[in-house]
């Protein structure tokens, strides 16, 4: 379902979600964002 609606999403909006999730320095970070746009998505906010 998650991985549809993302699929679904403008490439514009994909590519934010991803630059954002990659710019994080440390891992956690990462984490903490990858969970926070696993959210957003669900709920279908675009990023940003």
């Amino acid at each position: 379902m998650l991985n549809a609606t993302f699929d679904a999403m403008p490439y514009g909006h994909r590519r934010q979600y991803a630059h954002w999730i990659a710019d994080a320095r440390k891992p956690e970070t990462r984490r903490r964002r990858i969970g926070q746009a696993m959210e957003r998505i669900r709920a279908g906010q675009r990023r940003g």
